[in-house]
């Protein structure tokens, strides 16, 4: 299942990469998040608890953050399963620059498994665009709200 997606998020681009790249910020914007634990610099552990239609559940993961180009790109990958299924996934992030604003562009591949699979690739990609544009939106009030904040 591919997964595209592009925001522009009203903030220069080293501070969306210091929000990207920063777990706590990560946790208040990713839907569902219950946690997420730096274990080196670029891997994580994660909790998250989110449903597709019928199906919910906490789902527990790691994600990798690799080919690292600061501040413009970076490839992240996830692994998770929890009661109803599991999913892996591949994404390339990247940065640039738009006025005063930073266009974050998403490109991903992913597989789901289990009672996932079963309601429906169409379903999923539905719920994975929501979610998404979930994430975009807290992204833009957190750069708002951070802003705000020194340093």
């Amino acid at each position: 299942m591919n997964i595209a997606g592009s925001h522009t998020v009203p903030a220069p681009r080293e501070r969306v990469w210091e929000l990207l790249h920063d777990p706590e910020a990560l946790q208040r914007t990713v839907p569902g998040c219950q946690s997420l634990v730096a274990e080196t610099p670029t891997q994580f552990s994660a909790v998250l608890s989110v449903g597709v239609g019928p199906i919910r559940g906490r789902f527990s993961g790691a994600v990798s953050i690799e080919d690292i180009s600061a501040p413009e790109s970076y490839r992240m990958t996830l692994s998770g399963q929890g009661p109803t299924g599991f999913m892996t996934g591949e994404g390339m992030i990247t940065l640039s620059d738009d006025g005063e604003g930073t266009v974050v562009s998403v490109e991903a591949d992913a597989q789901v498994g289990g009672m996932l699979a079963q309601i429906g690739s169409r379903m999923i990609q539905t719920a994975a665009r929501m979610l998404m544009g979930q994430f975009f939106e807290a992204l833009d009030a957190e750069a708002r709200v951070s802003a705000d904040r020194p340093r």
